[in-house]
């Protein structure tokens, strides 16, 4: 959706993050693996960062994290709404 220029819009979002030891990272798509390495960047460990191909790889991991709130951004492809499906109280 972002052209050709994706990667770089993926890596320069990360720029924008303060980094918590308490926050999680979930990145779901073909850009994972980028937003990771920006993540990284910004100080975060590995351990704090979860990539997957698909959405529905993620589910299990969202409903095992039991966070009182987070925060969902991408793209309609992904479909992220499927991940909250289950997971509100």
């Amino acid at each position: 959706e972002l052209g050709e220029k994706s990667a770089f819009y993926h890596t320069s979002v990360t720029q924008y993050l303060r980094v918590n030891p308490q926050d999680c990272f979930v990145c779901i798509g073909t850009f994972a693996k980028v937003l990771q390495d920006g993540i990284l960047q910004q100080g975060a460990k590995s351990s704090q960062i979860y990539t997957f191909d698909q959405t529905a790889q993620a589910y299990t991991l969202i409903r095992s994290l039991q966070m009182p709130c987070f925060y969902l951004k991408g793209s309609r492809f992904y479909q992220l709404e499927q991940l909250i499906h289950g997971c509100t109280a």
